[in-house]
């Protein structure tokens, strides 16, 4: 009922906080399904989960640890299988926060404008 009155109007983005925590496989395929139909209209989808399987509908990853961005980067990039010979499994193939512009995990950066850390 929460997604049907966050869709009410067609927004052009929308803040999603683990949509798919209590919902079944179908429940999340229609989910899914919703997202694609959301980016299709040229809305913008923030989601937060620890669910792994709502990151099929996504384009980009934004991975949090203790508080601190870790890394971030299209899904493809980040998904994909760390080469063979790479020992810390702990930290997902993709790139570091130090190769991502205006992404820094020193806490006297400076914030950006409009975001809140």
């Amino acid at each position: 009922m929460a997604l049907a009155r966050a869709l009410f109007g067609a927004p052009k983005i929308l803040f999603l906080d683990e949509p798919n925590a209590h919902l079944d496989a179908s429940g999340e395929t229609r989910l899914m399904a919703t997202l694609r139909t959301l980016k299709e209209a040229g809305a913008t989808v923030v989601v937060s989960t620890h669910r792994t399987g709502l990151l099929q509908a996504v384009d980009k990853i934004l991975l949090l640890r203790d508080g601190k961005v870790q890394m971030f980067g299209p899904k493809d990039e980040l998904t994909r299988p760390r080469p063979a010979g790479v020992e810390d499994a702990s930290v997902p193939s993709g790139r570091q926060t130090e190769d991502v512009p205006g992404i820094s995990n020193d806490s006297d950066a400076p914030k950006a404008e409009g975001v809140q850390q």
